[in-house]
């Protein structure tokens, strides 16, 4: 549970939060949302993932109610509030609003603005170091909407099931061409010797913004970074997998349908990237 939630400015225990049940974000799912967390109890990127939130309110004609510099003001109000000691996760969602029992915008006032923090999942040492498993799922990525992050995520609800069940860390989610696109909440990259490949927009991704920063590090490194549609086929030629997310940073993937990637251990590259990143986060931790 959240340790705290901000309601359009009003912070307050979990059992104390309410929110009306004919906002239509509950209703519909008519809602836009961005994760982002903390290194050393400040928000990490938070420019980079407001920008990126204007962006998938601008796709489903939602006004943001409050500014980039009022959010982050709220956002750090709520982490002063939460006094937590070790780091958070952060999930800022702006729903359409409260309205009447149909599909049409214009029935809703004015959007509504939460804040949750939470304290930053653990992922253990041993994730990094002896890598994960992850599955091919049955659930298809669509690219209409895909770069979109709205608060309609039944796709990623069953494909975690799916994942969960098999005892799988993550789920690679393919196109309905049998185009790899990413995880249920995670970019997904593969290596093959100096060259790092990862899906292109046109596979329906969102465009991580762990990923633009992983993606400058391999370009500074002197790697050939290739965007493009892969085939679910290149999987099994590929020396190294890895992913990215906010929460999770750079894991690498050892096994794909329990099939090894390489030598079924961590690579070179990947684990080269993960301490880079982490090097990085020094530098970015100061750009807002």
């Amino acid at each position: 549970m959240p340790d705290l939630i901000n309601i359009n400015g009003v912070i307050s225990a979990p059992e104390e939060a309410r929110i009306p049940v004919m906002d239509h974000g509950f209703l519909f799912g008519d809602s836009v949302y961005e994760t982002l967390r903390t290194y050393r109890q400040k928000p990490f990127l938070f420019s980079k993932h407001f920008a990126r939130l204007e962006h998938s309110a601008g796709v489903v004609y939602l006004q943001l109610p409050w500014s980039r510099e009022k959010m982050l003001s709220e956002v750090r109000r709520t982490l002063e509030a939460a006094g937590m000691q070790s780091e958070s996760r952060i999930r800022v969602v702006v729903t359409r609003g409260v309205g009447e029992l149909n599909l049409d915008p214009g029935a809703c006032a004015s959007p509504n603005v939460l804040i949750l923090v939470t304290p930053l999942p653990e992922v253990s040492a041993e994730v990094y170091a002896q890598g994960v498993d992850v599955v091919i799922s049955s659930v298809h990525r669509i690219q209409q909407l895909g770069e979109t992050k709205t608060g309609n995520l039944i796709r990623q609800v069953l494909a975690l099931r799916e994942a969960k069940s098999k005892g799988a860390f993550e789920a690679i989610l393919l196109t309905p061409e049998g185009k790899i696109s990413d995880g249920i909440t995670c970019n997904i990259y593969l290596v093959k010797g100096q060259t790092l490949m990862t899906p292109s927009r046109e596979a329906g991704i969102v465009e991580g913004i762990t990923r633009a920063v992983v993606l400058e590090l391999a370009r500074r490194a002197g790697m050939n970074v290739i965007e493009r549609l892969l085939d679910r086929r290149e999987i099994d030629e590929a020396g190294e997998m890895f992913l990215t997310s906010t929460t999770r940073e750079v894991v690498p993937i050892v096994r794909v349908n329990s099939r090894p990637i390489g030598d079924g251990k961590p690579g070179i590259v990947t684990l080269g990237l993960l301490e880079a990143y982490r090097r990085e986060v020094d530098v970015l931790i100061e750009e807002d």
